[in-house]
């Protein structure tokens, strides 16, 4: 009897030892896998809150972009408007410009137009017109002397006498002494007036032209 009492609690020991263990297993292996879950868990919560300032960051930056692009914005606006309202600052001062000079120039105009014309001061207002050596060249005092500026003393008596038609009845008053610089040719030498061997047709009137230079003298002396 006594024997089957202490194999049995040895039986009862090894039990013991055995769910003791088991339970120990157990026990280790839930610790285990709550910490794997834990770490787990955690690992989650780290990326969630790595991605969360990733995201605060981008929305930082696409916020700092949004602004950047709009204060460019801006500044081109500003800046086009400043060169719109330049150019039309511009724009405004050089019409009145061109308005001053061209109510200037009417003014003179009108200002010649209501200047009589002096014999006394600009020689005879009717054009010469030569019909010696060839016919025929007309000559006005009035676009030499009103309209140019000249004084008589610029050609009488050094250049042309101060007779009329004077200088037909010399030898030498001949195109080649104007290109010589002589008569007409002292002032049309190409620098200070056109040159006496071009623009023929502004004094060469011909015989049509002497015709009708001297029916506008008639009727003028009627």
């Amino acid at each position: 009897m006594k024997k089957i009492s202490m194999a049995f609690m040895a039986a009862i020991l090894t039990l013991s030892t055995t769910s003791l263990l088991a339970a120990e297993e157990a026990s280790t292996e839930t610790a285990q896998q709550t910490t794997a879950e834990a770490a787990v868990e955690n690992t989650a919560a780290s990326t969630a809150e790595e991605k969360t300032e990733e995201a605060a960051v981008e929305k930082e930056q696409t916020e700092t972009t949004a602004e950047d692009v709009k204060d460019t914005d801006d500044t081109s606006e500003a800046v086009e408007a400043e060169a719109d309202n330049t150019a039309d600052e511009d724009s405004a001062v050089a019409e009145e410009t061109e308005i001053e000079i061209e109510e200037e120039a009417e003014e003179e105009t009108e200002a010649e137009e209501e200047e009589e014309y002096d014999e006394d001061t600009y020689g005879p207002e009717a054009p010469i017109v030569w019909t010696s050596p060839i016919e025929a060249v007309a000559f006005s005092h009035k676009i030499h002397t009103m309209d140019a500026g000249l004084d008589c003393d610029s050609c009488h008596d050094d250049l042309f006498e101060m007779e009329a038609g004077a200088a037909a009845e010399k030898d030498d008053f001949v195109m080649e002494t104007l290109y010589e610089g002589g008569y007409c040719g002292a002032c049309h030498d190409g620098d200070m007036a056109f040159a006496s061997d071009t623009r023929c047709a502004a004094c060469h009137i011909g015989v049509m032209g002497a015709k009708r230079e001297n029916e506008e003298a008639e009727d003028a002396g009627h």
